[in-house]
Formats: C-alpha cells, sequence, structure tokens
C-alpha cells in the first residue's frame, strides 16, 4: 500500500540523516545482525515494551531510541497511514541500508511483518520476497510501499 509523498520525503530525509551520523546506528561498523547481508543494519524496539524494565540490554535499547525516535515517529506514522490497527501492536522496526536478501523461510520472524524500501533505485527492485515452498516465491513491490507478509 502506497505511503503518502509527504511522509516518504520526511522519512527519507531521517534515514539519509541516521546514515551519515554513525552515532545513531548507520555506520557500517555498527551491524546488530552480523548474519544479514546490509551495509547498516539496526534494530529499533517499542519503548513500551521496556518500561519498567533495567536491565543492561533494555538501557542499551532506550539509549538508541533517544537517539533515533524520530525514525521511529516516522515509521509509526508511515504505518498508521496503512494498518492502523499493527502499529498499535508493532513491537520492533528494522532498519537497513545496503541490504541484499535472498528468498527464503524466516526461522526468526514468523509473525505477520511490513517491509518499506526508500532510496533511488529502479522501479520493482526493491521488494520483499518471501519462499512459500520450494517452487512457489512470492515477491512484494516495497518502493515507497508497505508490503505486508504473514510471516
Amino acid at each position: 500500500t502506497p505511503v503518502s509523498r509527504e511522509v516518504i520525503g520526511r522519512l527519507l530525509a531521517e534515514l539519509r540523516d541516521w546514515r551519515e551520523n554513525g552515532r545513531r546506528g548507520g555506520s557500517s561498523s555498527n551491524r546488530e545482525r552480523p548474519s544479514i547481508s546490509a551495509r547498516c543494519y539496526m534494530i529499533l524496539r517499542a519503548p513500551k515494551l521496556d518500561e519498567g524494565n533495567t536491565s543492561r540490554r533494555a538501557r542499551r535499547m532506550a539509549k538508541k531510541m533517544n537517539s533515533n525516535a524520530r525514525l521511529w515517529a516516522l515509521a509509526m506514522e508511515a504505518m498508521r497511514e496503512v494498518d492502523p490497527q499493527f502499529a498499535e501492536y508493532c513491537s520492533e522496526v528494522a532498519v537497513t541500508y545496503g541490504f541484499t536478501g535472498s528468498p527464503h523461510i524466516d526461522k526468526q520472524n514468523r509473525t505477520p511483518f511490513y517491509g518499506m524500501s526508500l532510496g533511488e533505485f529502479t522501479e520493482g527492485t526493491g521488494c520483499v520476497a518471501v519462499e512459500c515452498s520450494a517452487r512457489v516465491l512470492a515477491e512484494i513491490n516495497t518502493k515507497e510501499r508497505l508490503g505486508k507478509v504473514d510471516g
């Protein structure tokens, strides 16, 4: 489902700032999941999930969220345009730069999720591809739109 041009513009500007400011998580030396093929990879966790939690991990996630609160807010604004109900219980946002993947059945992500791609690339090349079976591949175009995959 397409996202409004206004939100896309603000989100893309924020993503470019994230990428240029390595202290926010957008540097190639800060990849939270090194097994993922991306120049940068960061996960933002919904602040409400760690309320009252004082663990080291929760403090680290809160610090990262403080640096990226605007990015989270814009991602949720885009989500509310497309699926307000999902936005209410969305728990994490993965932010990537230079991501390339291959179709697979994700063993870590078995719940519904949305994917969106922004930037300067050929229409139809930004997608989420899911291997439904050994012979069936589903591709969802995500350029400037949110595409839902049911885990």
